[in-house]
């Protein structure tokens, strides 16, 4: 205890004796073995002696330490130290500045460097035949702030391929002084690096052949409610405009239309409820094009969820074929009903003048046998009225193949229509006052020119005329043209019977009429009049437009 007089210790060499000895000596330490009895128990202890002068007085220190305790922790730097090499984990520490202290034979074999290289250098001095500038710097800068450093560090191997090193330097804290060493560990992550890049080779092939594949795919997984993008090829992303480095973890909600959403989530609701393997349905609107879309979903063992999957198949070029195909099958169909509506007006058109010929041949020869040639003058000329309506006949129906094959050539010429609109009136005046319906003429007083086929666009006009006035028992049918805006208008309007609204575009094919029944119908006629009317327009770069109502009348405007 303090205050005890030294000489009461039973030593050998005599401890105080010693000590007065190096008072007169002029050595400031000394280091000697020292055995000591106290109270019959004997130890042995090595001694530091060391002599201090504070304030002009003379102290003395010493340190014992018992050579068995100095053995023990021997032993347990000798057993980290070979615990360290047996692990076969590299290892280095150094000081609080970077400079080596210790290096695992490990390291040594793995660096290739020798001992006198390694130790008491700077770290970054070291590893400098292995690491770039920039992960020198990094290292040196980790050392200086007291944090963590890694990388990989690429060596050649026995074998062709290279060995890969994580290293890993991390700073401890020492208790003693409370300066921070780094341990340096590297661990030899070539196994997993190959098995990684034999993964990723894999990923990357696979997601090659999925962005090959013709059909847009998409991977989703359900959480709670809501669907949620895991993956898309790249025809699905271009179609919708998705950003895949933003894209994950977002809703399908928020990428997608939001009918096709609506479509894809009750899809996939009705998969589940009804415990279905698969489901499909067809979509349209999406970049005007028709597509095919199937649902399927599989289990993803690893993490034991469900992942959807979404093929869009374009199925435009098929839907258009089937498009075509039932236009074609209706046309057909109408093409089957106006052959029969052709053969039918032909059998009353051909049959009633064949018949009125026979008749009047009949006539004429007893009218001969009898000396009245009065009577056959007059049958005469009824036979030319005959003959005359099969010379329309066939001239339609020359014109309307002419038209059908694109044989009509168009002489255009630069004319005011109310000159052939004044002709037309001329021509059916007397037709007029002899059904008492009056026929009366509405011109603009406009000196615009239009460039129109003159002939063309008289017949057409004579047409229309001829049609109206046939199908107007009393009232009035007006001719006139106006001028609205740029454009010229002209229009015949008259107040028969009219038509029902929902035939006119049918009315507007070649060998129809409202009333189909050839043998019984009220008026004559092929029903190729409005046709050809309606069609000259066009070629012409008009418009031809009718509206018309039963029992009110029909306008028909050309524009």
């Amino acid at each position: 205890y303090e205050g005890d007089d030294l000489s009461t210790l039973t030593t050998e060499p005599d401890l105080r004796s010693l000590i007065e000895n190096i008072s007169q000596s002029n050595y400031n330490n000394f280091s000697f073995e020292l055995f000591v009895d106290n109270s019959g128990e004997s130890r042995n202890y090595n001694v530091e002696l060391e002599r201090i002068i504070i304030e002009g007085e003379k102290y003395y220190i010493l340190v014992f330490n018992s050579p068995e305790d100095n053995n023990r922790l021997e032993d347990k730097i000798t057993n980290l130290h070979e615990a360290l090499e047996c692990g076969q984990i590299p290892v280095i520490i150094t000081d609080d500045s970077g400079k080596i202290v210790y290096a695992t034979k490990s390291f040594e074999t793995l660096l290739e460097l020798d001992l006198d290289v390694i130790y008491s250098n700077h770290i970054a001095s070291v590893l400098s035949w292995y690491l770039n500038n920039e992960e020198l710097a990094n290292i040196q800068a980790s050392i200086l702030k007291v944090k963590p450093w890694s990388t990989n560090l690429y060596l050649k191997g026995n074998s062709d391929d290279n060995l890969v090193i994580d290293l890993k330097l991390n700073p401890v804290k020492k208790e003693s002084d409370g300066k921070n060493n780094f341990i340096l560990t590297a661990h030899d992550v070539s196994y997993y690096y190959q098995k990684n890049k034999v993964i990723k080779k894999s990923e990357e092939k696979l997601r090659s052949i999925i962005n090959n594949i013709s059909d847009l795919l998409l991977i989703f997984k359900k959480s709670g409610d809501e669907y949620y993008y895991e993956y898309a090829n790249n025809h699905f992303k271009e179609l919708f405009n998705i950003d895949s480095s933003i894209a994950r973890r977002k809703t399908i909600k928020s990428l997608l239309p939001s009918k096709f959403y609506e479509k894809l989530y009750t899809s996939c609701n009705l998969m589940t409820h009804n415990k279905l393997k698969t489901i499909e349905f067809d979509f349209s609107g999406l970049n005007n094009k028709h597509y095919s879309a199937k649902v399927s979903y599989v289990k993803d063992e690893t993490n034991n969820e469900y992942l959807h999957m979404l093929s869009l198949s374009d199925i435009t070029e098929r839907t258009n074929h089937e498009i075509q195909i039932k236009e074609a099958y209706s046309k057909e169909m109408q093409m089957n009903k106006l052959k029969t509506t052709f053969l039918q007006n032909m059998s009353h058109e051909l049959r009633t003048p064949a018949t009125a010929v026979m008749g009047y041949s009949e006539i004429i020869a007893d009218c001969i046998e009898t000396g009245d040639y009065q009577a056959v003058e007059e049958i005469t000329k009824s036979l030319e009225n005959v003959v005359g309506r099969l010379i329309n006949l066939f001239s339609k129906i020359i014109e309307i193949s002419e038209i059908e094959s694109n044989e009509v050539e168009l002489s255009r010429v630069k004319l005011n229509c109310n000159k052939i609109l004044k002709s037309v009136y001329e021509q059916y005046g007397k037709d007029a006052r002899g059904k008492n319906v009056e026929l009366c003429l509405r011109l603009s007083d406009t000196k615009d020119l239009v460039e129109v086929d003159w002939f063309k666009l008289e017949k057409t006009l004579n047409y229309i005329t001829d049609n109206a006035l046939k199908f107007t028992d009393y009232g009035s049918v007006t001719i006139k043209s106006a001028k609205r805006g740029d454009k010229i208008i002209i229009s015949v309007q008259d107040t028969g019977r009219g038509m029902d609204k929902n035939i006119i575009n049918w009315l507007l094919q070649p060998f129809v009429q409202e009333d189909e029944n050839g043998l019984t119908r009220e008026y004559e006629g092929a029903g190729l009049g409005l046709t050809i009317a309606y069609k000259y327009i066009k070629l012409m770069g008009g418009e031809m437009r009718i509206e018309s109502e039963k029992n009110v009348g029909t306008p028909v405007e050309i524009e």
